[in-house]
């Protein structure tokens, strides 16, 4: 008759060999990675798209800034057109301005 240790490791070495395998190496990554993209002419266009995509909030910035400056003056042909760059421009403008609320977005 076998000993309880020696069926314990007898069932342990067993439970061991059936439970291991090289199935977790081969795994898809969860993102994209360089060997995967730029495989199609939509991968360069998206990748393009986010290089150039922060600059929308850094012209808008520069551009409110410019008009904040004497080295321009907002546009338009009226007060009416834009109310809040004109504001922006002579320096009139008080806590509620849409222009400046959405640089804080």
């Amino acid at each position: 008759m076998m000993s309880k240790n020696r069926i314990l490791y007898i069932v342990f070495g067993l439970f061991i060999i059936s439970g291991c395998s090289d199935n977790f190496i081969d795994v898809d990554p969860p993102f994209e990675n360089s060997e995967e993209f730029f495989n199609t002419e939509q991968d360069y266009e998206d990748a393009l798209i986010g290089a150039y995509d922060l600059l929308q909030t850094t012209f808008r910035s520069a551009q409110i800034g410019e008009i904040a400056s004497d080295n321009t003056r907002s546009g338009g042909e009226s007060f009416d057109e834009n109310p809040a760059m004109s504001q922006i421009d002579d320096m009139q403008h008080g806590s509620v301005n849409d222009q400046l609320r959405e640089l804080l977005k």
